[in-house]
């Protein structure tokens, strides 16, 4: 005899769920682009490539792949820097015009954006090399960010330079020669995309104590991260924040935030530790600026960019609905 289990079911005060739906499109990886430069004593600025869509779903993540060759000459630098040095723009501009990404590796900026976008906050520098005389070295680095662009914002425009042999190292004897390869891979899915702009900006600070910072925001717009660099984590006292006036954060010491990454970030950039010195993300809320909105940072000595010659500054990271 067959049984009815819906009737079964429903004596114990239940139902039989529906199957879930699962979607048949799944994640696809496309590769965009591959671009190839030798680095000389002027900036490297690539072909604009068009980067279309792929059956019209939105982009999820991008995947880079930087390969960076150097040759050091009869006498080898004093000192490397990261190879993401290498890249001095990337920026993706939607077809309306809109810049979505605008990063600098200089600053740090694909690693760190890298960071803030993966889940658990996890850390990928890019290598620093260390090439001895008449030597030659190939060093390559491979990054996940995770940034949604809208199917809408297709085709886009991708505006890459590539840096000055004098980028990737100190001192004053150069590298022979240096070629950098960045490839581009593009994965899409059917996933709910909010349209949002990646924006970092240089801020100069010429004094130590309170600073007001409030007046660095766009008007008006509302953002859903952000995060500052700032050489040292010794250069910060405490952080104020408020998004309406009734502060959130009032003085609250850099250790705190500290502590939060060191829980929300375990393990992200080595084994127990999930803070990397002088770069923070404060985890604010999302928030829309107003004249009620404040940010101040008490600065125990001058901030300073890392890996270049920006001192009396610090570098902000803004996630910022478009």
């Amino acid at each position: 005899m067959a049984i009815d289990f819906n009737k079964v079911i429903s004596k114990i005060g239940g139902t039989i769920s529906a199957p879930k739906v699962v979607s048949s499109i799944a994640p696809v990886s496309q590769f965009l682009v591959q671009l190839n430069s030798s680095l000389g004593s002027n900036l490297s600025p690539q072909t604009t490539q068009l980067l279309s869509n792929y059956k019209g779903l939105p982009l999820t993540n991008l995947r880079l792949i930087l390969s960076v060759s150097e040759t050091a000459g009869a006498t080898a630098p004093s000192g490397f820097l990261p190879i993401e040095n290498a890249i001095q723009k990337f920026q993706i501009i939607a077809n309306d015009g809109t810049i979505l990404t605008d990063f600098d590796g200089a600053y740090s900026d694909v690693s760190y954006w890298a960071r803030l976008l993966t889940k658990g906050g996890i850390y990928t520098p890019s290598p620093t090399p260390s090439v001895g005389a008449s030597s030659t070295g190939t060093y390559t680095w491979e990054l996940s960010l995770p940034f949604g662009i809208k199917a809408s914002d297709f085709p886009l425009k991708l505006n890459v330079v590539f840096n000055t042999l004098s980028s990737l190292t100190t001192g004053s004897t150069p590298l022979a020669s240096a070629n950098a390869t960045l490839s581009l891979y593009g994965t899409y899915s059917p996933a709910n995309v909010v349209r949002t702009i990646l924006k970092s900006s240089y801020i100069p600070v010429s004094a130590t104590g309170n600073i007001v910072l409030n007046t660095q925001y766009d008007a008006g717009k509302t953002y859903l991260l952000q995060a500052y660099s700032y050489g040292a984590d010794s250069n910060i006292n405490n952080i104020t924040f408020s998004t309406d006036g009734s502060l959130q954060y009032q003085n609250v010491p850099l250790s705190e935030f500290i502590n939060k990454e060191n829980i929300l970030y375990a393990n992200s950039v080595s084994q127990g530790v999930g803070h990397i010195n002088g770069f923070i993300n404060l985890f604010t809320p999302q928030f829309t600026e107003t004249p009620a909105t404040q940010l101040a940072i008490n600065f125990a000595s001058l901030p300073y960019v890392v890996y270049t010659s920006n001192s009396n500054a610090i570098r902000s990271y803004w996630q910022e609905l478009a």
